[in-house]
């Protein structure tokens, strides 16, 4: 077994009996963002447990917190939890009155690597029920109190979806994608270009995690929301393991005397250059092949970036097992 790894300064990449164009030497981020959402907590000023209602818990903890500062129950940011605290909690009494940002599959916002805050409580349902059996559903089909993100897969890889240890009520997660390249859009329970790829109700208690293989430039709409009307804050996780971007994870490639290959390295990370070929760390594509020729037939192979396809500074190790 032999593995080659292609590495790039600039954008693109070269190869002959195997060759690989990338699109850009700029790794992906990781960050973690509120996702359109206010804070872990739903935005409802006044309901400090976050529960999307200001009842007597929330007065319960201002009054626990009188006269104090740095506690979530100052709500004016004066530094002290004091009687102009009270009169925001008094005075915005009863349900929060708000409805998320991506509420709709078509409001659905974009989202990368990272963990992202969200709230689904006040948010309609308008996805389609999931079929009789699917994920480990057998009642209640429906993903109650849905909000909706987008995932643009740059590259071959999985995608991992999960609540899990991030949030502490019934969640449900499903995925969507379309087999057709390039185009965005949201499933329905009519005609749709989008199909469920894959889904999850209680991959661990009552939380939920979903991994799916995606293709590159493919949309992918990810929808979290709730079993039977469950509802509420927390954070979830966005993980992107693309194919190649390391050698636990290099691209098996056929068995052929002569081959092309066409990949990227745009949706790789950052690592150390291990040969010492490069100075500092680079972004690498990681490819393997076994050859099924007997030893005499061939004395060596011919492996070359140089291709119209490749159009910046790249380096080249090969390593045989």
């Amino acid at each position: 077994m032999s593995f080659i790894r292609f590495i790039g300064f600039a954008t693109a990449l070269a190869v002959t009996a195997i060759s690989l164009a990338d699109r850009s030497a700029t790794p992906k981020k990781k960050h973690v963002d509120d996702g359109g959402i206010a804070g872990l907590t739903c935005p409802c000023l006044g309901d400090i447990d976050g529960d999307g209602s200001v009842n007597g818990a929330d007065l319960a903890l201002l009054l626990g917190a009188w006269n104090t500062g740095g506690s979530p129950a100052d709500l004016d940011g004066s530094g002290i939890v004091n009687a102009a605290d009270l009169a925001i909690v008094l005075g915005a009494w009863g349900p929060c009155a708000f409805t998320p940002d991506n509420d709709d599959c078509a409001d659905a916002i974009t989202i990368t690597d990272g963990i992202w805050n969200f709230c689904t409580l006040n948010a309609n349902t308008d996805g389609p029920p999931l079929a009789p059996g699917t994920c480990g559903v057998t009642v209640y089909p429906q993903i109650d109190h849905d909000i909706w993100y987008s995932f643009n897969a740059i590259g071959d890889g999985q995608l991992t979806v999960s609540t899990c240890g991030l949030a502490s009520w019934d969640t449900r997660i499903a995925i969507y994608g379309s087999n057709i390249p390039g185009i965005s859009g949201c499933p329905s329970s009519g005609i749709s270009f989008y199909s469920l790829q894959g889904c999850s109700d209680d991959a661990c208690d009552f939380q939920s995690s979903v991994t799916i293989d995606v293709s590159a430039n493919h949309n992918y709409k990810i929808r979290i929301g709730g079993w039977n009307q469950s509802s509420g804050s927390g954070k979830f996780s966005l993980q992107f393991q693309s194919d190649g971007s390391d050698c636990a994870h290099a691209i098996q490639l056929p068995d052929s005397l002569h081959q092309t290959v066409t990949g990227t390295t745009v949706d790789n990370d950052f690592e150390p250059d291990f040969a010492d070929c490069s100075i500092g760390n680079v972004v690498g594509e990681w490819l393997k092949f076994k050859s099924s020729c007997q030893s005499g037939f061939f004395t060596s192979i011919d492996i070359s970036t140089c291709h119209p396809g490749t159009d910046f500074d790249t380096v080249l190790t090969v390593y045989k097992l």
